[in-house]
């Protein structure tokens, strides 16, 4: 069984990075620059339209069209502060009044009975560190003793 060497390592990177070159960088027909113009005459064949315009060349105006179906309009103009796009027709919007921007907050749970969806209410200052209950009530996270942890453990374990 051979061992691999530093030495072997080390012929084994110039002998890969040899035949990269080989392979790679000794090709003739790749440019090693262009011309910070974008071109001119000799990188097209040497033709220029208007001067030497090849033999059988066919021009035509092109006129783009903007597709007008489903899903290519556009945000349509007009629309004032406080407006938002509603839908008037396939792939069509229209600016129009927002007619539901107040909601009231959630509705916490309890014992008896569930809360209700809603925005979560603001905390007071001072609850930077706190959490959002399930009863909808800000509160602070409780460090958990040696005896908490000692008691999940028990009730986890408990048959």
């Amino acid at each position: 069984m051979a061992y691999i060497t530093v030495e072997l390592l080390g012929e084994f990177a110039k002998k890969f990075a040899d035949k990269c070159i080989t392979i790679f960088a000794k090709k003739t027909d790749i440019p090693t620059s262009l011309p910070a113009s974008g071109g001119n005459a000799e990188t097209v064949n040497n033709h220029t339209v208007g001067e030497d315009v090849p033999e059988g060349a066919k021009f035509t105006d092109t006129v783009y069209t903007h597709p007008a179906s489903s899903g290519s309009r556009h945000i349509p103009s007009g629309g004032s502060e406080g407006q938002i796009l509603r839908w008037s027709a396939d792939g069509t919007a229209a600016w129009g009044e927002d007619s539901n921007s107040t909601y009231s907050n959630m509705a916490g749970a309890s014992d008896s009975k569930g809360g209700s969806a809603g925005l979560a209410p603001a905390p007071e200052a001072g609850q930077q560190n706190c959490f959002l209950r399930g009863d909808g009530i800000w509160a602070e996270i409780q460090d958990a003793t040696i005896a908490d942890i000692d008691a999940i453990i028990a009730e986890t374990f408990a048959e």
